[in-house]
């Protein structure tokens, strides 16, 4: 397990290279059924505040429950076309999207916390609204 941040940082090119990855295999099959001008989102963007934010309130609340091993878990998701949240901008329906949650490190594939809400509602691009 790599257990400091050196370890997990990505230089330029090796981002380049799995962003080039993506867009060549699962970002082509994604938009294949799409409209060529409408394609499907391909990153999505938290201010660092934001983000910030909601490790202070995951780690207040692990702590608050003796949780040592908090993972913060990347999901992928996507907007139904219609009726999810009235906080979800319209343009983004049917868009694919990541949530963050944190979840309990020591349990088997990592159990969300209980009474932690999941962190949501990034810009996404595109579309480019």
């Amino acid at each position: 397990m790599m257990g400091n941040l050196q370890d997990h940082l990505l230089t330029l090119q090796e981002e380049h290279q799995l962003v080039a990855t993506y867009k060549e295999n699962n970002y082509a099959l994604i938009n294949a059924e799409r409209p060529e001008d409408a394609p499907d989102t391909l990153e999505c963007s938290f201010e660092l505040s934001v983000v910030q934010s909601f490790l202070d309130y995951v780690k207040s609340h692990a702590e608050h429950q003796g949780i040592s091993d908090v993972r913060i878990t990347v999901c992928f998701g996507q907007y139904p076309v219609s009726n999810f949240s009235s906080r979800l901008n319209t343009k983004y329906n049917g868009q694919q999207t990541v949530f963050l949650r944190g979840d309990d490190g020591s349990q088997p594939n990592w159990t969300r916390i209980e009474g932690i809400d999941a962190l949501d509602y990034s810009n996404i691009c595109p579309p480019n609204f």
